[in-house]
């Protein structure tokens, strides 16, 4: 595992080439595309340890079609991902051939997104289906300031629900004035993982990060800026 903790790593994985009008929930089109390169961190409950890598997957996450009430979404892996292309690869994403098809729409500055998949459970590689993210609210959170660290948000690590902000934060040269950060540990308590989530209205989700109860260690999912 090596440090990422500051951008420019000449380690970091290329991710494929694609154009990209990125996600904009302020005014939502068909053919917006966000992308999104996985990582991998370790010791969530260690504030002196923020170490994390990027690995090589590159996921889209893209509006496909409007609706009457909202838009559909997508979000796959690129086929040139790591895990795509050797699947037997030791860090392979579990789930990596899975396309997943979701309807979000937003009212009252809230997200409502619901699967659009055949299964009975419907996911989304980005976390809008997510228990605690499928009503994402945009307005923001004035209370309780966060900092973000290395791929974490430093402590307190408990396993409760929370709610805060970051501001004046950077991501592969992306400046963000202010972020709203939900964490939900609660799963936690019974040995399932936690979730952070990182996000504004302007860019949806711009980090999310699932840490084991066991062993604290994180995947996860950063917007790359291009």
């Amino acid at each position: 595992m090596v440090s990422c903790d500051k951008e420019g790593d000449d380690d970091m994985p290329k991710p494929q080439p694609i154009e990209s009008n990125k996600i904009n929930f302020e005014s939502l089109e068909v053919g917006q595309k966000s992308i999104y390169i996985r990582l991998m961190g370790e010791n969530y409950y260690d504030d002196s340890n923020n170490n994390f890598e990027y690995l090589a997957d590159t996921l889209i996450v893209e509006v496909t079609e409007k609706t009457d009430t909202g838009f559909v979404f997508q979000d796959y892996l690129t086929p040139a991902s790591r895990s795509l292309t050797e699947p037997n690869w030791e860090k392979r994403y579990w789930d990596a051939n899975k396309v997943n098809t979701y309807h979000i729409a937003v009212k009252d500055n809230q997200i409502s997104a619901t699967s659009l998949s055949e299964e009975q459970y419907g996911s989304s590689h980005i976390g809008y289906l997510n228990d605690e993210n499928a009503a994402l609210s945009f307005t923001p959170i004035t209370e309780n300031p966060m900092t973000i660290e290395g791929w974490k948000v430093i402590g307190p690590h408990n396993e409760s629900y929370s709610e805060g902000y970051a501001e004046n934060y950077s991501l592969f040269g992306i400046f963000y004035d202010r972020l709203n950060i939900v964490i939900n540990n609660v799963p936690m308590q019974v040995d399932g993982p936690g979730t952070t989530t990182v996000y504004n209205k302007n860019s949806g989700i711009v980090r999310i990060s699932t840490y084991s109860a066991w062993t604290g260690e994180a995947w996860g999912w950063d917007l790359l800026s291009e």
